[in-house]
C-alpha cells in the first residue's frame, strides 16, 4: 500500500507540475484526483466506507481531468483557430471592399443599403454613414424619375 501511495503522490505532483508549465487547467482536476485517492487510502484502513466514497471522488476527478484534456480543450483550440481564422477573412474583406475602385453597395430585401465603400461615397457624395438603412433608390434616383416610376407602374 506504501508503494501506491508513493506512485499516487508522485503523479499528483507531475501533474501540478506540469499544470503550472503549461497552464492547462484540466491537469489540475488529475492532481486532485490523485491527492484525494492518496488520502482515501489513509481513511480506508479507519472508515471503510468513507474511504471508498473517497475513492470515488478521486476517480471522477480523474475523469473530468481527461474528459475536458481530451475532449473540451481540442474543440476550444479549434474555436480559437476558427475565430482567428474569420477575423483574418473578414479583414481582408474589409480592406478589400473599402479600397476596391468600384463603388459596391450591398443592400437588402428592402432594399435598404447595408454597407457602401469609399469608392460610393466617391461616386455618390455621400459618406456610409449618412446612407446606411435608407432605401438605395432614394438615394441614387433622381426624385422626378422615382415619381414617374411609380406613376407608370400601376396596373389599370
Amino acid at each position: 500500500m506504501l508503494v501506491i501511495s508513493i506512485i499516487i503522490f508522485a503523479a499528483g505532483y507531475l501533474y501540478t507540475k506540469r499544470a503550472k508549465e503549461t497552464g492547462q487547467n484540466n491537469l489540475n482536476y488529475l492532481a486532485k484526483g490523485s491527492c484525494i485517492i492518496l488520502f482515501s487510502n489513509l481513511v480506508y484502513f479507519s472508515f471503510e466506507f468513507s474511504g471508498h466514497f473517497l475513492i470515488i471522488t478521486g476517480f471522477f476527478y480523474f475523469y473530468l481531468g481527461l474528459y475536458k484534456s481530451s475532449v473540451e480543450l481540442p474543440y476550444e483550440k479549434l474555436a480559437i483557430a476558427e475565430e482567428k481564422l474569420r477575423k483574418g477573412v473578414e479583414n481582408k474583406y474589409r480592406t478589400l471592399f473599402d479600397n476596391a475602385n468600384d463603388a459596391i453597395i450591398t443592400m437588402d430585401l428592402d432594399y435598404l443599403v447595408t454597407s457602401w465603400n469609399r469608392s460610393a461615397s466617391k461616386l455618390f457624395g455621400w459618406e456610409a454613414h449618412e446612407v446606411m438603412g435608407k432605401k438605395l433608390t432614394s438615394l441614387i434616383v433622381p426624385s422626378n424619375l422615382q415619381t414617374q416610376g411609380k406613376e407608370s407602374s400601376v396596373i389599370p
